[in-house]
């Protein structure tokens, strides 16, 4: 895999990879830093989390982060701070509400920014996590069920499930965010908020650049699950 300069989201990825060993994750076989190329385990037959029912996808997903949470984590100062990526979303999430014509009511925002606030102060859990385990990122090998692609932050262990929840229709969020916390040992409402929070700053994103159907999608997500007291 070759990443480019710009792509600062795969600053740490081979880090990551090599700390969990192929424990959840592609083994790292090889780097060239200067390069910014690193070479992987290939997956074999190489199935996509995509190509899955809901059902089995988020058991595939679950299976992955349970592994990968399990790693002993890093020093703190090995990766970023998940507190430091919350920051950059909240700035970020406001930017874009105040430069478009508005097109949420500020209170959803509003709501989006106490938890973003909230969740970082009040989390004792800090792991190293994936950061953007949508199913997308899990392949199938012959190892059985690997992630791929780390955005890797250290912080609160639920915060990994809002990827993968965020790109699903929730109408029954509370089946999802239930399996979730019963399966990885999380507490419901943490993942129900960092869902929530990180959907409000996606479909902003979304409305940044006109793209109206995911701003739709994404503001949809968090309907739902206002919808069914989740948050």
């Amino acid at each position: 895999k070759l990443n480019a300069p710009s792509h600062v989201e795969a600053d740490h990825e081979a880090d990551a990879l090599e700390r969990w060993d192929g424990r959840g994750a592609v083994r790292l076989l090889a780097r060239d830093e200067e390069r910014r190329a690193f070479l992987m385990e290939r997956c074999v037959p190489g199935t996509n989390g995509d190509d899955l029912d809901v059902a089995t996808g988020n058991k595939a997903v679950a299976s992955v982060l349970a592994e990968l949470h399990a790693v002993e984590p890093p020093a703190e100062d090995e990766f970023e701070p998940l507190a430091m990526l919350v920051e950059r979303f909240r700035e970020t999430m406001w930017d874009w509400f105040d430069r478009f014509e508005r097109p949420v009511d500020r209170g959803v925002v509003a709501q989006a920014d106490e938890l973003f606030t909230s969740l970082t102060s009040s989390s004792t859990d800090t792991v190293l996590l994936h950061g953007d385990l949508g199913p997308g990122n899990v392949v199938l090998s012959e190892r059985g069920w690997l992630a791929i692609d780390p955005y890797p932050v250290l912080g609160d262990r639920a915060f990994d499930v809002k990827q993968v929840l965020s790109v699903r229709d929730l109408r029954d969020a509370r089946e999802q965010v239930a399996f979730f916390a019963d399966r990885l040992d999380l507490d419901a409402r943490r993942i129900s908020g960092w869902t929530f929070a990180c959907c409000v700053e996606v479909a902003l994103r979304c409305r940044s650049v006109g793209d109206a159907m995911g701003f739709r999608e994404y503001l949809d997500r968090t309907e739902q699950l206002s919808s069914q007291r989740l948050v």
